[in-house]
């Protein structure tokens, strides 16, 4: 929570710095913050935790997949680097 209120922005999605890490809090079908803005040609490192069961997730971002499992009580690193401007949506599930 602390994290989404230092980043958030007036339309409630998050942006963070390049080179700054982003948190995740997988939960229930839902990914918290479930928007983040991040600037194309960057890297950054994706760090999410589950609040209750194992979750998958995947995003495509151009011809690039990324894919992890998040654990509970584990967290689970990921970089990200989108290669140009556009809307990309994660796919969840939980097991």
């Amino acid at each position: 929570r602390r994290f989404i209120e230092e980043h958030r922005l007036p339309d409630g999605s998050v942006r963070v710095r390049h080179g700054s890490p982003l948190y995740v809090l997988a939960s229930q079908y839902t990914f918290t913050p479930n928007t983040i803005r991040l600037t194309a040609g960057e890297e950054y490192e994706l760090r999410m935790l589950s609040a209750d069961v194992v979750h998958a997730f995947s995003i495509q971002m151009g011809g690039t997949s990324y894919n992890a499992v998040v654990m509970p009580k584990t967290v689970t690193a990921l970089k990200l680097e989108p290669k140009t401007t556009g809307t990309y949506h994660s796919v969840g599930s939980e097991d």
